[in-house]
């Protein structure tokens, strides 16, 4: 066991907390109370970090890479991609212990760019957080919200956090394919959480900001995978809608009562745009059925019987509870 010392100690268990070795009841003191920073880390330090961050990350794509895509899982099909980490990290990892995160107003993080694989740390980072003040004091921050893979995997409850419709956020799909694929599991899960929480939204403008921020996500999404042949990366999308509807959830329970004060415009135009979840399953399923009709003697035919097996559990009954809900968005509330 290498010997470090208190301050980098604490430094190094936010980074193993981010990728699953650590618990949160080892970091969470950490982050209610201002900790001293670390200026440099020593060599041991060092070697520590770059020793969890390499090895962690490459283990964390591994535990959603299971999952097989006709016949083969992630790993059997790509290698996995380069592990990049810059500064940035050991900055960030450093305002997470001065911050500190339990303030109502927290010193904002520095405006930093992440790597693929920086990105996919601190996405992790935050789905792993379960304390309400300071999961929604890493939702505020820009730094966090401008990274591609954090915001589709989180944006309904940044949105949620300020407020506001967050800007578009492109995603090179070049370098993110590997993350978001053996993402798919994690995306599912917080959608499914973001769906739930549009019905604790009771101003209009904040249910459509978090609509809208979801359909930008979907749409530029579908776009592109569609565009590079990686219709799969949207499987997620099915799988948080099925997970809506497997508890015989209704549009009752996607949308709560909205203020009465509010005009009948504002309150249908918020209804309207929580439906992006349920407007992008819709538009799969345009997909899915276009995919029956590819010929054995087409090129597209292995990727579209992949996708018509991949997609199977959600034909009966998904497909058919989103539209529904869908249209049901469109209508005046009551």
């Amino acid at each position: 066991m290498i010997q470090v010392p208190v301050a980098e100690a604490r430094l190094l268990t936010l980074a193993r907390f981010a990728l699953g070795f650590a618990e949160e009841f080892q970091v969470l003191p950490t982050l209610l109370t201002r900790q001293a920073t670390v200026a440099q880390l020593t060599p041991a330090g060092a070697e520590a970090l770059k020793d969890t961050l390499s090895r962690g990350t490459v283990h964390a794509l591994a535990q959603g890479g299971w999952k097989k895509l006709g016949t083969q899982r992630l790993w059997e099909r790509v290698k996995p991609p380069a592990m990049e980490f810059t500064p940035a990290i050991f900055q960030v990892l450093n305002w997470l212990l001065f911050a500190p995160l339990s303030a109502d107003q927290v010193m904002t993080l520095p405006r930093v760019s992440f790597t693929p694989a920086e990105d996919f740390f601190f996405a992790q980072f935050i789905l792993r957080q379960r304390d309400g003040r300071v999961r929604k004091n890493l939702l505020r921050q820009p730094s966090f919200q401008l990274a591609p893979l954090t915001r589709l995997m989180h944006g309904a409850q940044m949105s949620l956090a300020s407020g506001e419709t967050l800007a578009p956020v492109e995603i090179d799909l070049e370098k993110y394919a590997v993350f978001l694929e053996a993402s798919q599991d994690l995306m599912a899960g917080t959608w499914f959480t973001g769906e739930l929480l549009k019905r604790t939204a009771r101003v209009p403008a904040v249910l459509r900001a978090m609509g809208e921020t979801q359909t930008q996500a979907l749409q530029q999404l579908m776009k592109r995978a569609d565009a590079a042949g990686r219709r799969d990366l949207m499987t997620f999308a099915l799988e948080a809608a099925h997970q809506f509807f497997a508890g015989n959830r209704t549009v009752d329970d996607l949308v709560g009562p909205l203020d009465p004060a509010a005009t009948l415009k504002e309150r249908s135009g918020a209804r309207q745009a929580a439906g992006a979840l349920m407007n992008a399953v819709t538009a799969i399923q345009l997909w899915d059925e276009a995919h029956k009709t590819v010929h054995f003697v087409d090129d597209a035919y292995a990727q579209a019987q992949q996708l018509l097996k991949l997609w199977a559990p959600y034909r009966e009954s998904t497909f058919t509870k989103a539209a529904r809900v869908a249209d049901q968005l469109t209508q005046l509330p009551t």
